[in-house]
């Protein structure tokens, strides 16, 4: 450890040489003691403190010392500690830090805090520029929900969520359309059925994604896209805790240049109760 002098004053070369070593041993040191340096102290000297084994440095009024590192004596690892108040202690591995030069101290940041800000963020702005619709269900159950203004096109795909409550008829399937093409004989799809560790297959010669009940919500998440003038779809729906539904099927009428419309519709009338709702999520972002 070394706290001397950085400072040569003039004197014989034996002196001097001792004189510099000294000052070199100093700043290779960080002015390592376990007491504060007394000598030149001035804003942004730095100072390992021997003591709490601390890296430190001289705050912007030249008033105290602000905590740079800490150094984990159990493992041996540097952990940087950024404050950002005066009285904060040096934190964890899980931080990190920047200066701010604004008030001349460095701010602390959280790893952890920071990737769930930047998660949000991220999350915040994809819903931001890739959300289309949003529709809930009020006043009273309706028999289809429908969306029109679309754009295959532009958009490239879409990716519709519908969730339900409870539905005021015991039972009752749930279709999508496209471009109000509303003839179930327009549509195949292929539909497996898993429930209660039984799994089954089904054809239909109808837009068929799952069904509505009074027993159980519905989620369900369809991907929508358009190829060689046919509307294919993927759909996942969850029926209950122990039912789940598959289904892959296309509108086999005739060859479309586009798709602007999407209504999901149920096979009863008014099974579609209030509170039911929609989200299309476009593909191009």
């Amino acid at each position: 450890m070394a706290q001397d002098s950085t400072v040569l004053p003039d004197s014989n070369g034996v002196t001097f040489l001792a004189n510099a070593n000294k000052a070199l041993a100093t700043l290779n040191s960080n002015n390592a003691g376990d007491t504060e340096p007394t000598n030149e102290v001035v804003k942004g000297k730095t100072w390992f403190d021997g003591l709490l084994n601390k890296m430190k440095f001289r705050n912007s009024a030249n008033d105290g010392w602000k905590t740079v590192v800490t150094e984990d004596t159990l493992s041996g690892v540097m952990a940087s500690s950024i404050h950002a108040a005066i009285s904060e202690e040096p934190g964890d591995t899980d931080e990190f830090g920047f200066y701010d030069s604004l008030t001349g101290l460095l701010r602390r940041v959280s790893l952890s805090g920071f990737a769930a800000k930047l998660k949000t963020y991220f999350d915040t702005y994809y819903d931001a520029k890739t959300l289309l619709v949003e529709y809930t269900v009020t006043g009273a159950a309706v028999t289809s929900i429908d969306i029109s203004g679309l754009d295959i096109n532009t958009h490239k795909s879409y990716r519709v969520e519908f969730e339900s409550p409870l539905s005021p008829v015991s039972s009752a399937y749930l279709y999508v359309f496209f471009n109000n093409v509303n003839t179930l004989t327009h549509y195949y799809c292929q539909r497996t059925n898993s429930s209660g560790g039984a799994i089954s297959t089904a054809t239909y010669n109808s837009p068929n994604i799952g069904g509505l009940s009074n027993t159980a919500p519905i989620l369900a998440s369809l991907d929508i896209r358009l190829a060689n003038g046919f509307v294919n779809w993927f759909a996942k729906t969850k029926n209950s805790n122990i039912s789940f539904d598959m289904s892959a099927g296309w509108m086999t009428a005739s060859t479309v240049q586009n798709v602007t419309s999407i209504s999901l519709a149920s096979g009863v009338a008014g099974a579609i109760p209030v509170g039911a709702k929609i989200r299309i999520y476009r593909g191009d972002v």
